[in-house]
């Protein structure tokens, strides 16, 4: 599959993070060790998918969670991860692959792929991460489909925790990845120069990763990144973080509050970013 695909009528691309059942039954407290645990998580993940899903203009899956549960609500475009996202890995870690699951099995679903890096132009493994993405961007391109990349930059322990210095390794590390995807996906960078400047650089779209809890602040980056050069966004659970907080008394997650709240703010909120995202020429 091609990026078309996964554009609105208005060519811009609004994406939603259905990727990462991992975290959610982490945040949720679920033991996915358990029946019990899986068919609580499936009850929050089908919530999700049948009231977001055909919201946005292509969806992200993951194999081993969310594919299965999703596979009758597809309206819009699909991307499939590429990375493992069944087990929490250190920011350092080169990103880990299932046995059975790759570029071959995405294209057989007719999606795009999605691999999501975290990345630091000055850590050990910098190298064999670029590697890694150049030679599934160039496989991609032998089969015929085209790759997302979701490029997370972080704060070394040693390094200043300043917005400034995140900026400067953001942009190093867009420059050194940059030709090693069709489309990327990266963290509002700061400001809307910095946005301009991400713009400028590229000779491919991007669209702005949104993380924030506070919804509005979610909307504001997204308008700043839209006016200086980004095609879209991609969100997934920073639209839904307070059903963490949703628990029956025994400390367990309520179910039917969690559920509800999905029904109605998680899809408004969907559907504000989208509305944003389709008015926007």
């Amino acid at each position: 599959m091609h990026l078309p695909a996964l554009q609105s009528d208005s060519e811009t691309f609004s994406i939603l993070e259905l990727d990462d059942g991992y975290r959610l039954a982490t945040d949720l407290g679920l033991d996915i060790n358990v029946q019990g645990g899986i068919d609580q998580l499936n009850i929050v993940l089908k919530s999700l998918i049948s009231n977001l899903a055909s919201q946005p203009s292509a969806v992200v899956a993951d194999p081993v969670f969310s594919l299965s549960l999703m596979m009758d609500d597809i309206e819009k475009g699909l991307i499939l991860r590429l990375d493992e996202a069944n087990k929490k890995i250190s920011n350092e870690a080169v990103p880990q692959f299932a046995s059975q699951w790759g570029v071959d099995e995405i294209s057989n679903n007719y999606a795009v792929a999605k691999l999501e890096l975290n990345y630091h132009p000055a850590e050990e493994a910098a190298l064999n991460k670029k590697k890694i993405t150049a030679e599934l961007f160039e496989y991609c391109q032998h089969v015929g489909i085209d790759l997302l990349l979701k490029l997370n930059i972080y704060h070394q322990p040693d390094e200043t925790k300043d917005p400034i210095v995140l900026q400067e390794t953001q942009f190093q590390a867009i420059q050194e990845l940059r030709d090693s995807c069709h489309l990327l996906s990266i963290q509002y960078p700061s400001n809307a120069l910095a946005a301009a400047t991400i713009t400028a650089e590229l000779d491919h779209p991007w669209v702005v990763s949104l993380n924030n809890s506070d919804h509005d602040r979610n909307k504001n980056e997204f308008r700043a990144a839209l006016e200086n050069g980004a095609s879209g966004f991609m969100i997934g659970s920073g639209l839904w973080s307070e059903i963490y907080g949703l628990r029956q008394e025994d400390e367990s997650p309520d179910l039917t509050a969690i559920e509800h709240f999905i029904e109605t703010t998680v899809r408004d909120r969907v559907i504000e970013l989208v509305r944003i995202a389709n008015e926007f020429n």
